[in-house]
Order: C-alpha cells, then sequence, then structure tokens
C-alpha cells in the first residue's frame, strides 16, 4: 500500500483508521512510555474485531462513519493488523486504501478518549492479578465481579479467576428496573466486601448488565469503578471498573 502523513490525508479529507486494540486507541499505553492514544479524528477498527464481524456489519460500521467506496483512508498499527483490516476493507469495496507514514509519532496531537481508565482491558487485568505493575493501578483495595440477570447459571460453569457475582436484581427491581432504594445500595455493597473506596472491576457476558451495576453504584465522576472491554469483540463487553 502507498503511504500517506496525516496533513497529506487531511488536504485529501481522508480518514484515518486504528487497527490496533481499542485498549490503546482509548488511551492505554502499547508499552511502557509508549504514545498515548490516536491519531486526531481517526476511528478505531481493530484487527481482532474483524473475526465477529460480517460483511454487513462491516458496511454498517462504514455508513455509520459516513466512509464512501472512494474515501481516501489510511492504516496504522502492526503491519499485520493493517494488512488485516485492509483485505477487508478491500472485500467491502473500499479502494483508495494507504498506510499512515507518520502515526503515534507526534504525541502532543494524539487524543484520548475521556476517563478511558474506566475502560480497563483483559491484560490490564491479567497483570493486576499477577502482582505485576500496571498504568492507572487501583490506590487500595480492588475486587473483580461478573455482573448478570438472575441466578449465577454460566458464572458457575466459567468465570474470570477470582471475581464474584452480583445479580442485577440486587441494584433495581420490577416492574420498571428502577434503582432500588440507597439502604438496599448499601446493604449489597456491605454483603460484597465493597467499601466506598474499593476498586470494583465488573464484567458481564452482556455489557449491559456490568453498566447497570455500574449506574446504580457509582457517583458521576467516581473513579473506584470501571469496565472491562474484551480484546476481540467490537467495542465495550465483558466487563466495568
Amino acid at each position: 500500500m502507498p503511504a500517506l502523513t496525516l496533513s497529506h490525508l487531511q488536504q485529501q479529507h481522508g480518514v484515518a483508521i486504528d487497527t490496533r486494540l481499542s485498549a490503546y486507541y482509548n488511551g492505554w499505553p502499547q508499552r511502557a512510555n509508549g504514545p498515548e492514544g490516536h491519531e486526531p479524528q481517526a476511528l478505531n477498527l481493530s484487527a481482532r474485531w474483524l473475526g465477529a464481524m460480517s460483511d454487513d456489519q462491516l458496511r454498517a460500521w462504514a455508513k455509520q462513519h459516513q466512509l464512501q467506496s472512494d474515501t481516501p483512508i489510511a492504516l496504522y498499527g502492526s503491519p499485520e493488523d493493517n494488512a488485516s483490516v485492509a483485505a477487508r476493507l478491500k472485500q467491502t469495496g473500499f479502494t483508495r486504501l494507504s498506510t499512515l507514514s507518520d502515526a503515534l509519532s507526534q504525541t502532543d496531537r494524539l487524543q484520548k478518549l475521556p476517563h478511558f481508565e474506566q475502560l480497563v482491558y483483559p491484560q490490564w487485568l491479567h497483570d493486576l492479578q499477577q502482582g505485576k505493575a500496571v498504568a492507572a493501578a487501583p490506590a487500595g483495595d480492588w475486587k473483580v465481579f461478573e455482573a448478570a440477570w438472575g441466578a449465577p447459571k454460566l458464572y458457575l460453569l466459567s468465570h474470570i479467576p477470582g471475581a464474584g457475582y452480583i445479580d442485577t436484581n440486587e441494584v433495581e427491581s420490577e416492574p420498571l428496573w428502577n434503582k432500588v432504594s440507597d439502604a438496599q445500595l448499601k446493604a449489597m455493597l456491605a454483603k460484597h466486601g465493597i467499601r466506598h473506596d474499593t476498586t470494583v472491576i465488573l464484567y458481564g457476558r452482556d455489557v449491559y448488565a456490568a453498566a447497570r451495576v455500574v449506574r446504580s453504584c457509582c457517583t458521576p465522576g467516581s473513579k473506584t469503578c470501571a469496565c472491562l472491554t474484551a480484546a476481540g469483540r467490537p467495542g465495550p463487553t465483558p466487563g466495568c471498573r
């Protein structure tokens, strides 16, 4: 593929696409002291997502971002990831593909997702559990929970090592599924050993369950709740810190 600088791409009214893991796009460093974030106005189409996306879903993603078949597109990431994404885009009908030659070279222009630290990712959690140094490490005690509705059937079959289980019925109630009383929430948190300063890392096979627990239990601006994103799927899925 030909190569373009970001300025040349912008002159052509093109779009940069980050093919790395969404965690790195969001703002997590890919390596110690490495660049954090993504190029200005870049989209994220991780090569890891491709196996879970049909051609129709990829076309819908492109339409959502107003990409036409002749839109100039410059990819950046590893050569392998760029090649994988380029192949799928060509298959979907895109014709003006290149690589971004100066990607991640100017750290002052990189952008981050606001509060990206609250979307943690699997390797981060694994390293934390292994006692390794991680970026944005919890300041004190931390706990991992799987969130889902009803009895923990799938949780009992398999779950992240050391994770507890929170039933969404503990934080909301029928008929309108509104948040339960503060007294009930306080009792639930105490039952699970969660203090006001405990960092809670939540995940769910259905991400909405984890999100609903976060919404019910964490105050706006709280830094003690986060969502775990799955490396192999588009966007936030299994998990919240």
